[in-house]
Parts: structure tokens; C-alpha cells; sequence
């Protein structure tokens, strides 16, 4: 008989409180040592409450986050505590686990606003297995929430993610652990970029304008080694997906591909409502636009 995981729950809040029945059924699976939370008050209700820094001393195999603060809990627990990052279960992504492995067969969308529907759809039309679809994510911010390739990840698909913040990186670390993760830049410019953090960590950017215009506040900024587009396509052979997100800086990136070495069979680049200029440009490059919601738009190679 297979012995059970021995886990700590860290967030003992509304969102642990409030998980449906079905979900905390699921704990059964684990053998629950101790709770964890920032907030002291929970010792009153729990016997094995442990405090955030006495986590150091205790012998586990997982620390399991219930709460929506998994980015600040996860470098919390990293950058101060010491905990392996292949030791940390986010709940929430879990949830999103669960809901791809449905029974029912529904495709249930990653993506903003449903993008990842759109590429679903135009793999199956161009007859690429989803396993096979490598993938490059430039700009992931969240590995599972508003994500454009956490489908092809669930689905054995193989890719690299690039982020700059270096604030997301132990949150995509914990999700997309089987994955190439860079935390680079991408320009094309050589050596270390300025880039600007900002307070909700998705408006990021090389661009602080860009980041005042979405009514974002800058709150730190950094020096990021930089990486080209085309260095990062020649990492992977045969591309089939490639998303884009950064910030500000997706038509740049978009247009300095070289295309005569790289040509994914699938383009998701958030430049907003395309120009004309810029559909002709693709449409010379060999791609046809086939989906736009004014914010991200997908491209399929003709």
C-alpha cells in the first residue's frame, strides 16, 4: 500500500475556507502534518499550526498553497525560507490540472480571452498532434492563469517559456518545472536592458510609458540580460506555436523574426487592433491573420 504525501497547508483564508466539498475531498489524498499562514490568529483554530518560519525545521514532502497570494507566498517561501521549489503544489493550478482532465471531453480555455481555443483549433486543422506542438512563450507572467501555452504544457508539448520579471520566475519554476525557463529580456539589442516592474506584475515592461497608459505604477527598476527573438527560436528546432507578450514591444519583437530561418506554423502576439501595414507585412512573410479580439491576435503560416 502506497504511503500517502506527507503535506503542510500554507494559506488558511477565504480561499481555503470557501473551497467546494468536492475539493477539499480531494486532501484525502495526503496526509495532512500542519497549517500554515502569515496570520498568527489561525493558531487559536488549528493544533498543528506552523509558523511561516519554522517551516525550515520540518520534515515533508509537499507545502501546499491555498490561497490567490501564490506568487507572493511561493518567493516567500524560496527567497526566505529555503524550500525547494519541486516541493511547492499551488492549489489553484492544480484546479486548472483538474479542470483539462475532465471527463466530458470540453476543452476548458488557459488563454486571456480564449486564445488557446483559437490555436487549439488551428492545430487540429493543420493535423499537428497538441503533444507535438513545441511551443516558445515570450513574456509569461503567470505559467496557468491568462496563459497561451499551459494547454500544450498538460498535453506533453515541449517548449521555453521567457520572462524578464525576475518576480515570476519561482512561480513559473513551481507550475511549468519540466520546461526551459529564461529569465531574459527580449530585444534587438544586445547586453542588459532596462525594464521596469511594475505593481500588478503583468504590466511589466521595457516601457514605462507603456506601463502609465495601462495605469500601472512603476515600482522598481532593473537591469535584465537581453536575448533576441531569433536566438531564442534557434534554441528549438521546428517552433509550431509561438506567443508573445511583452508589454509594449510585440510589434518589435514580431517584426524583427527572421523568417527565412524560423517560421512557426502559429503566431498569438498581443498588438492590439492590427494596422493594414502590418497584416500586408505577415501576409509577405507567408502568414494569414485568422483571429482577432483587439487585443491578441493569432497568424497561421500559409
Amino acid at each position: 500500500m502506497m504511503m500517502k504525501p506527507n503535506i503542510i497547508i500554507y494559506g488558511l483564508g477565504k480561499y481555503f475556507q470557501n473551497l467546494p466539498g468536492e475539493q477539499k475531498e480531494k486532501f484525502s489524498e495526503f496526509n495532512i502534518i500542519g497549517y500554515c499562514d502569515r496570520d498568527r490568529n489561525f493558531a487559536e483554530q488549528y493544533t498543528e499550526y506552523i509558523e511561516p518560519s519554522d517551516l525550515a525545521g520540518r520534515n515533508y514532502d509537499f507545502i501546499v498553497i491555498t490561497s490567490m497570494f501564490y506568487r507572493e507566498i511561493v518567493n516567500s517561501l524560496i527567497n526566505e525560507y529555503g524550500v525547494d521549489y519541486k516541493k511547492i503544489i499551488i492549489w489553484e493550478a492544480e484546479r486548472r490540472k483538474q479542470d483539462f482532465n475532465n471527463p466530458y471531453g470540453t476543452f476548458f480555455a488557459f488563454g486571456q480571452f480564449g486564445e488557446d481555443y483559437v490555436i487549439r483549433n488551428i492545430l487540429k486543422e493543420k493535423g499537428i498532434p497538441v503533444e507535438n506542438a513545441t511551443y516558445i512563450e515570450i513574456g509569461v507572467d503567470n505559467p496557468f492563469k491568462g496563459n497561451n501555452t499551459y494547454f500544450l504544457s498538460l498535453s506533453g508539448a515541449e517548449g521555453i517559456l521567457v520572462e524578464a520579471n525576475p518576480e515570476s520566475i519561482n512561480l513559473i519554476k513551481v507550475v511549468r518545472s519540466n520546461e526551459r525557463i529564461l529569465n531574459k529580456v527580449v530585444s534587438d539589442r544586445k547586453g542588459a536592458a532596462t525594464f521596469y516592474i511594475a505593481n500588478d506584475p503583468a504590466l511589466s515592461s521595457l516601457s514605462k510609458e507603456n506601463i502609465e497608459l495601462n495605469g500601472g505604477i512603476v515600482q522598481e527598476t532593473l537591469e535584465i540580460d537581453s536575448i533576441s527573438i531569433n536566438d531564442i527560436l534557434g534554441m528549438q528546432e521546428g517552433t509550431v506555436v509561438l506567443s508573445i507578450d511583452v508589454e509594449g514591444y510585440d510589434k518589435i519583437v514580431l517584426q524583427s523574426i527572421d523568417f527565412d530561418l524560423y517560421q512557426p506554423e502559429i503566431i498569438c502576439a498581443e498588438v492590439g487592433k492590427p494596422e493594414k501595414v502590418l497584416i500586408e507585412y505577415m501576409q509577405k512573410k507567408g502568414y494569414c491573420l485568422c483571429f482577432c479580439n483587439n487585443i491578441n491576435c493569432v497568424w497561421k503560416r500559409i
